[in-house]
């Protein structure tokens, strides 16, 4: 009898523990839902924004109004860099891959020569 009641609530147990789950998967389902109609109403409106400003400031209106007020881009020379020389660092990922990025740093380790011992 003591097996028989102990089987009936472990059975219970896993029952209980299985549905819970399943109802915080729904839940969980329906909050993702959510955010992703908010997600979509905020993309659409940026959409929105973005055509509208795209109507009243074109990059011919911008022209135009740049010749009106005597407005010139700025040549090569006209500009001046302030501030510390950039250092152009060799990225191994992009041109040759991750793995030979890995082999030259091992690679350095083993340029080390051993002296003989006496």
């Amino acid at each position: 009898m003591k097996k028989f009641l102990l089987s009936i609530l472990t059975i219970f147990i896993i029952s209980f523990l299985y549905l819970n789950q399943k109802v915080q998967i729904y839940a969980l389902a329906y909050r993702l839902n959510e955010k992703y109609a908010q997600l979509n109403k905020l993309i659409d409106s940026r959409d929105e924004l973005v055509y509208n400003f795209y109507q009243k400031a074109s990059i011919s209106k911008l022209n135009k109004w740049a010749k009106k007020k005597g407005l010139k881009f700025a040549s090569a020379a006209d500009v001046i860099i302030l501030g510390p020389k950039v250092k152009i660092v060799k990225n191994y990922r992009h041109k040759k891959g991750l793995l030979t990025a890995i082999g030259k740093l091992f690679s350095s380790f083993s340029e080390v020569k051993a002296k003989p011992q006496q």
